[in-house]
Formats: structure tokens, C-alpha cells, sequence
């Protein structure tokens, strides 16, 4: 049967900002409002927003703090350009993260050698993980549709919370070209699910930034 959602979401970001000397202060929250109209069902979220720093030494060190929080809108397209192998057969609703709070130190070891490190701890409602889809056995095999063979992947949804280490170092060579890696260790636990399905415990990237002409 073909399945139906619509989900429209309306949102506001008030905050304000607080510099002194030193010190960056934003305090603020996110409002937002989701409609559901194939169940007929409103609901009214409240998130935080609130970002401190506090400049230790010069540009060479910096440190950090945050809670933040959001309605993430999810799409068959985000999907399909996340995973290429999922079904057509997807129930698909908004993801809510509670919270996503963290604490870091930024700057300098050289004047063209920077760095990042932070540690986060969060919370999602909803999250989307992907799960294998089983085989069609018997009968079923007379009608089974080209993505029913075992061969992609569905949405299934649960809480998920994250702890996360980061680390970047980032180094620029010239004004039109710097060079960089990053790496990020993630452990999980879920509410229901017996693991976090299909997610990274170590991720890693290198990566470039560069400027051919003026434009």
C-alpha cells in the first residue's frame, strides 16, 4: 500500500549576544513547531541555544562551551544521498535533538599551525538508522518487487545518544591554500535497538582548502 506523511515545520532562533573584553557570551533558544497533517497531530518544541567562549591566551588559546538544540527535518532525498541503497518503502518523520552539549579549547601552536579539540555528549528522539531489509521467502517471491531480494536498506527510528571526542589540526600554507585532518571517536546506546545500527565508531578526514584565481 502506498504510504503517505506530510510534515510541515515552522521555526524561530531569538537570541542575544553578550562581548566583553575576553569574554563572547549568546544566549538564546529555539522554538519550533511541527504539523503532522496525515495523523492530524501539532507539536510545539522548545530548544536550547547557548554558546560561551573565553579567550585564554591571545589567538593561541581559546575555550568553549555550548548547548544547542534542533528540529531536524528528515527527507527521502537526504536519504537516498545518505544511503543509495534504500528502499522505496520508507516511513519517514522529523528527528527532534533534545540537546547537543559540548566543551572545547581552539588556537594556536604556531602562527600558521591551528587546532580544535572538543568533547560533546547528546541526545536525538527519532533518530534514522538503517537496517537491512530480510529476503522475501516463498510465495512472496512471486510478487516481490526489485528492492525486496535482501538487497536494501530501511529506516527503522529510535533515541539515540552520543558521546563524541574530536580532534582537527589545520595547517595554512599560503593565504589560497591550507591542509588539515580531523578525527572523531563516538560511542552509543540506544533506548530499544540492541546497537546503533550502521554507525562509525572512528571517523577520520583530510582535507584542503585552496584558491586557483581571484574568483
Amino acid at each position: 500500500e502506498e504510504l503517505k506523511y506530510s510534515n510541515f515545520q515552522f521555526g524561530i532562533n531569538p537570541s542575544t549576544t553578550i562581548v566583553k573584553d575576553d569574554i563572547s557570551l549568546s544566549i538564546g533558544a529555539t522554538l519550533a513547531y511541527m504539523m503532522d497533517s496525515e495523523n492530524s497531530k501539532n507539536k510545539f518544541y522548545v530548544y536550547p541555544n547557548v554558546k560561551a567562549s573565553y579567550r585564554i591566551l591571545e589567538e593561541f588559546v581559546t575555550a568553549y562551551a555550548g548547548v544547542e538544540g534542533k528540529l531536524i527535518q528528515n527527507s527521502y532525498h537526504d536519504f537516498v544521498a545518505d544511503n543509495h541503497f534504500v528502499s522505496p518503502s520508507l516511513l519517514i518523520t522529523p528527528s527532534s535533538q533534545t540537546y547537543d552539549a559540548y566543551v572545547g579549547i581552539r588556537g594556536k601552536f604556531l602562527p600558521k599551525v591551528s587546532y580544535d579539540a572538543k568533547i560533546s555528549y547528546s541526545s536525538v528522539d527519532d533518530y534514522a538508522f538503517y537496517q537491512s531489509n530480510p529476503v522475501m521467502q516463498g510465495t512472496a517471491l512471486e510478487t516481490t518487487e526489485g528492492y525486496q531480494y535482501g538487497n536494501s536498506f530501511a529506516v527503522i527510528y529510535d533515541r539515540l545518544n552520543t558521546i563524541n571526542v574530536y580532534g582537527e589540526l589545520n595547517y595554512t600554507v599560503s593565504n589560497n591554500f591550507n591542509i588539515g585532518l580531523n578525527a572523531e571517536f563516538n560511542g552509543y546506546s540506544t533506548e530499544f535497538l540492541e546497537e546503533a545500527y550502521n554507525l562509525p565508531s572512528i571517523k577520520g578526514m583530510l582535507f584542503s582548502d585552496f584558491k586557483i584565481g581571484k574568483k
